[in-house]
């Protein structure tokens, strides 16, 4: 998994590097704005040809806009700097003598002829107050520019740690960020503001390879706020079945789902359980809606939920378009508390525990979307969004959980970061898939958050393969198979140089 981190976090990487293994401040910039000029020229190569236009402010993330400039210069590309008066930072006075000795061309004004994109180096993740004045009119004119923009480190005017902007941001068309992937990038609405993400290696493994007893005093602990999953993670993640295995080793899943009006939610859960590796798939529906399933997979079998003994079964998935009806209610809270089994609650599943919701004993998974999320956690759906981070550490606090949206979020003591799907999967019935992936696989076995990191991964991945929209869930639930066989061909989480 690789590392998501905060400001402060990424800060004291920084100090480890500098103060402890004596790495210079200006030898990191100069591997930021090498790095970060290749990826410009990779990626918008073409339109950096036309003219580059370098916005630095006082910091040091200005200084690696000089470096950037004094290296685009030096390759023969055009490009002129428009600087930020005032004070700047040694590391940024250093690198914009370099170009003025150099001859790069500073300008003042605005003027965006012979310009065929912008690079951002106003201000970093330093960011502690709204924008105004002088930057914030920039920021404006960028965003109204119509031009492809590099922004580097973080989209100056986005708060790295939240994700949301203040009260504006650059909206970059590819962001390369130093040394660690920083945490509003993956909530929301960061991602509107970042375009490509793009990891660039500056050296600051220099400084975790220090040992604790030789850190400089004062330098705070680096941590981690989030992770990354990766497809090499899932891979390691999925079971493997033995050469002697049979149906019984594979897992026994009971389903209670769908209702009279509601049978699709219940067959796509189904038919994805069972073309998700597991053994036997159980379904539990009411005998009044049994006509209304003929796209249930012959492999699935049919009981009436008073049927359901979880005690026959080694997981339990409950809650996909079964409806809230007093008894069906009662009985969802029932399994809460007692099912002996892994169980994990969806949809229905997690309404019918709205006011009541409390730790089980027993091994449990809830995958709400933000609505459903809400009613558990009693608050809003708008207030889950705004702060997805918050919401997912409470939700983790009763049971494992995943929270669905841009992004997904897995519980942990370090919450993990889906990176897979897309717009894609906002279609009707996606997150019956995903239920039922993700009770596939805890009946074989995994643990709820492994399970729920690699259902999530794999819902995803499953949605590439099948196409951009428009697609339907059942284009999801087909591609599963494939997608786990072609786990470590999904390529790296977030592109790297």
């Amino acid at each position: 998994m690789i590392p998501i981190c905060s400001a402060s976090q990424v800060r004291a990487l920084d100090d480890l590097a500098i103060r402890g293994a004596g790495v210079p401040g200006p030898v990191l910039m100069e591997q930021a704005g090498r790095l970060a000029t290749g990826v410009l020229l990779d990626r918008l190569g073409a339109a950096a040809r036309r003219g580059v236009l370098v916005l630095c402010g006082r910091g040091n993330n200005a200084g690696d806009g000089y470096v950037v400039a004094r290296h685009l210069h030096l390759a023969g590309v055009p490009v002129r700097i428009r600087a930020l008066s005032g004070r700047m930072s040694p590391e940024a006075t250093l690198n914009r003598g370099i170009c003025e000795r150099v001859g790069v061309r500073f300008v003042e004004g605005w003027s965006l002829e012979g310009v065929g994109c912008i690079v951002d180096a106003l201000v970093g993740t330093g960011l502690s107050a709204p924008l105004g004045g002088e930057v914030a009119d920039l920021v404006e004119r960028v965003n109204g520019s119509g031009l492809p923009v590099l922004s580097l480190d973080v989209p100056t005017g986005l708060d790295a740690d939240r994700g949301t902007p203040f009260p504006s941001a650059v909206r970059a068309t590819v962001t390369v960020t130093f040394g660690r992937l920083k945490t509003g990038f993956f909530l929301e609405p960061g991602p509107d503001w970042c375009g490509e993400l793009v990891l660039a290696d500056i050296g600051l493994a220099a400084g975790e390879a220090l040992a604790p007893a030789t850190r400089p005093e004062g330098v705070g602990e680096p941590g981690v706020t989030m992770q990354l999953v990766e497809a090499s993670d899932v891979a390691g993640w999925l079971p493997v079945r033995a050469p002697g295995a049979h149906k019984g080793d594979a897992g026994r899943l009971a389903l209670l789902a769908g209702s009279p009006e509601k049978t699709g939610a219940a067959v796509l859960a189904a038919n994805t359980a069972a073309r998700a590796g597991t053994g036997l798939v159980t379904l539990h529906l009411p005998r009044a809606a049994w006509s209304r399933l003929g796209s249930l997979r012959p492999e699935v079998m049919l009981e009436d939920p008073s049927q359901l003994d979880p005690a026959r079964f080694d997981a339990l998935v409950v809650g996909p378009g079964l409806g809230l009806a007093p008894e069906t209610v009662a009985l969802c809270r029932r399994l809460w508390a007692e099912a002996p089994v892994p169980a994990l609650f969806d949809a229905d599943g997690c309404n019918a525990l709205a006011g009541v919701w409390a730790a089980s004993r027993h091994p449990r998974l809830v995958t709400p979307h933000p609505g459903e999320a809400a009613r558990l956690l009693g608050t809003t759906a708008a207030a889950i969004q705004a702060d997805r981070l918050g919401a997912i550490r409470s939700l983790g606090a009763l049971a494992p959980a995943l929270l669905k949206g841009r992004y997904t979020l897995v519980s942990g003591a370090v919450p993990r970061v889906n990176p897979t799907g897309g717009p894609a999967l906002a279609t009707g019935g996606t997150g019956d898939v995903l239920s039922g992936l993700a009770g596939a696989l805890l009946a074989q076995g995994l643990a709820p958050a492994a399970a729920a990191a690699a259902a999530a991964f794999l819902h995803g991945w499953a949605a590439e393969i099948a196409g951009p929209p428009p697609i339907v869930a059942s284009d999801v639930l087909e591609r599963i198979p494939e997608a786990w066989r072609r786990i470590r061909d999904r390529g790296p989480s977030v592109a790297q140089v």
